[in-house]
């Protein structure tokens, strides 16, 4: 039986740690559609984020449940004006405020932001972020 290595996808689904953020910066072409779990705060999102600004490889990042907080998502924000391969970023239930917000949408406005899909659901947004 031959198998097609093209056709497999795999989901890499991390606890937040240093190997993670080697992971980004080396570069891995493993880390495609990556999945982190148990990151907190805005430090640990300021490290993930700086390490994707030269990350050619993830094309599909969720960070779903994790307390990244305001300061965390501008991190990803501004990291996303430098990365070109990004395509879907999963923010969901995050602790994204009305500042988070607006970062992201001035990242969206910029012509080398790459995504395609950005979920924003189930976070603490007001009137004020729309």
């Amino acid at each position: 039986m031959s198998v097609d290595n093209s056709q497999l996808r795999f989901d890499l689904i991390f606890h937040w740690g240093d190997d993670v953020v080697k992971g980004f910066e080396e570069n891995d072409p493993s880390f495609t559609e990556v999945k982190l779990i148990k990151v907190k705060g805005t430090e640990a999102a300021q490290a993930i984020a700086k390490a994707l600004r030269k990350n050619c490889h993830v094309t599909d990042l969720s960070l779903r449940g994790n307390r990244l907080n305001d300061g965390g998502v501008k991190a990803f924000a501004y990291a996303l004006r430098e990365n070109s391969t990004l395509a879907v970023l999963n923010l969901s239930d995050c602790g994204v405020g009305n500042m988070g917000i607006t970062a992201m949408a001035e990242c969206l406005r910029q012509e080398v932001c790459t995504l395609k899909r950005l979920d924003l659901t189930c976070n603490r947004i007001g009137p004020e972020g729309f």
